[in-house]
């Protein structure tokens, strides 16, 4: 069949406009504009030793969620000031997003069964209040929930703490510590305390509260090894995924660590669901 240069011309302009549309839609894929993840690495610490993992388990995961069509906001080894700038840039972001995604790996300490994240520059021997040196896990939570509909979250931030002798001498000496000593409540307590989430939350322990999680002899914590080995698993709800993690974490560690979670999601999330399309090459 021959056609006239009008009738060509209409055909291209047509596939033209399809192209475009097409192309739109797969560099939102891409980008992740409803899809946004926070991933932050502590192991530099000013003082206690430096943590080996947190960084190349920041390194690995970023990449993994962009795979899967997450922007992602990446960030390591931050002093305060630098932590509360990278929150307040992803609080910013969470605007339009569906679903976020904070990851965390690094030093975490409960104080008066209260979490909070540990940033490079903490030093327990600093007089005042512990509190204004670390960052509040409720307030990160809070924050997300009230902005996006799908929160997930996974800490690896129960390892052993090292700022636990400082502290409690402080504690035995009198001196000034964010505490109601009347009260007799243990300052310091072990790995991280069990957070109940809000409405559209999943939150993932590294381990069971209360209890320390491992940073690994290779090049990831066997909480983020689990969590790389299978987050790209087709098909695989949120709560299924944390049950294979869990059992890779059980068999890294012969049992002594156990990954944890805690969900009050109002719908099922898959990272990638079955028959998800590729996006096409650039």
């Amino acid at each position: 069949m021959i056609l006239g240069i009008g009738t060509a011309r209409a055909i291209i302009c047509h596939w033209g406009f399809l192209s475009i549309l097409i192309g739109l839609s797969w560099g939102c894929a891409v980008k992740g504009s409803d899809r946004l993840a926070l991933v932050l690495g502590n192991s530099d610490y000013a003082h206690s030793t430096v943590l080996k993992n947190p960084v190349h388990d920041a390194d690995a995961l970023s990449q993994a969620f962009a795979d899967l069509g997450f922007q992602v906001i990446r960030s390591q080894d931050l002093t305060k000031a630098a932590m509360e700038s990278r929150f307040q840039e992803f609080y910013q972001k969470l605007e339009n997003a569906e679903v976020a995604v904070f990851y965390y790996g690094g030093h975490g300490l409960q104080l008066n069964s209260k979490n909070f994240l540990v940033p490079v520059d903490f030093d327990p021997g600093i007089e005042g209040y512990l509190e204004n040196q670390l960052v509040l896990l409720d307030g990160i939570l809070d924050q997300m929930a009230k902005q996006t509909p799908v929160n997930l979250v996974f800490l690896d931030a129960c390892r052993d703490n090292p700022f636990s002798d400082t502290i409690n001498a402080r504690i035995t000496q009198g001196r000034s510590v964010a505490i109601d000593q009347r009260r007799g409540v243990r300052v310091v307590g072990k790995g991280l305390a069990e957070v109940k989430g809000n409405v559209g939350t999943f939150i993932a322990y590294a381990t069971q509260p209360g209890n320390f999680a491992l940073d690994g002899t290779g090049n990831n914590s066997p909480f983020a090894q689990g969590l790389l080995k299978h987050l790209g698993t087709p098909g695989l709800e949120i709560r299924e995924l944390l049950m294979k993690v869990r059992g890779s974490v059980v068999d890294e560690t012969g049992g002594e660590q156990i990954p944890w979670d805690h969900s009050s999601l109002l719908e099922r999330f898959y990272f990638k669901k079955k028959g998800n399309l590729s996006p096409p090459p650039p």
